[in-house]
Parts: C-alpha cells; sequence; structure tokens
C-alpha cells in the first residue's frame, strides 16, 4: 500500500507552473473496502491516509499558489475515505470548496470516532445521503473551510 502511494505522490506536480493545479484531486487507500469488514484493516487504510496527509503537507509547504488540503472519511464505507487536494483550476469555478461545518462529529461509529479523535487534526462531519461524512483538516494549513 505505501510504496505506490508514495509514487503516487512523488508524480504530482508542486512546481506551480500553468499545469500545477488539483481540482479535487483524490486518493483512496481501501479501493475494495475490505476495512468495511475488518477493522484492523480500515484501522490501517486510515493510518495510512493520515501518514499522507502529513507528506502531502510538507509537499505544499513550498506550493507557490493556495490550496485545500483534508481526509474525507465515511462512517461505514471505507472504500470511500480518500485524501483531497483542491487548488484554483482550469476545469471549472470551485475554488475554494466550502463545507457547512453543520455538525460536530456524532458517535455513531464509536471506533472510528476514537481513531479520527487522536489523530490530532481539526474535525467536523455533516450529513450526506451517504450517511455521516467526517472531514479532517488542519486549520493552520492552506485554506479553510467557510
Amino acid at each position: 500500500m505505501t510504496n505506490s502511494n508514495d509514487e503516487i505522490l512523488d508524480n504530482l506536480n508542486f512546481s506551480g507552473d500553468t499545469n500545477s493545479w488539483f481540482d479535487l484531486w483524490h486518493l483512496h487507500v481501501d479501493d475494495d473496502g475490505k476495512g468495511n469488514t475488518d477493522w484492523s484493516i480500515r484501522e490501517k487504510s486510515l493510518k495510512e491516509l493520515v501518514r499522507l496527509f502529513h507528506k502531502l503537507n510538507e509537499k505544499l509547504k513550498a506550493y507557490p499558489h493556495q490550496f485545500q488540503l483534508w481526509i474525507e472519511v465515511y462512517d461505514n464505507d471505507s472504500e470511500d475515505d480518500a485524501i483531497y487536494v483542491h487548488t484554483k483550476n482550469p476545469n471549472s469555478n470551485n475554488f475554494p470548496t466550502n463545507f457547512p461545518t453543520e455538525f460536530p462529529p456524532d458517535l455513531e461509529n464509536e471506533r472510528l470516532m476514537g481513531f479520527l479523535a487522536q489523530q490530532g487534526l481539526s474535525l467536523f462531519g455533516q450529513k450526506m445521503m451517504e450517511g455521516n461524512v467526517y472531514f479532517l483538516y488542519d486549520k493552520h494549513v492552506g485554506l479553510q473551510f467557510t
């Protein structure tokens, strides 16, 4: 899991040139959803997302444009969990992305909430059709959600 994810991040363009932009770019680490049936697999995938968050944060320190960086975690669907980078881009006028911080994290999935609360990142939740979605971010990194 780790080597291929690192290669993907290492091949992203953080130069700031005209081809260096991210339109809700994201990476899933549990592509087959095995974390839905086995907490140890989900926890390993979540730890990988947090590791990738910190690696992207380091890469973005030298990025000359505004950006947003966050992890999205779905209450009961590990296949959809992902890390996101977003910037102004030529595809659409969708930057910055704004998520209404509708509710503090629910305790629907206590094991998941325990893990998320221990990551040292800011956290809010949003009710969506798919269920509760949690957003982890560092309020000192990039543009914030409003």
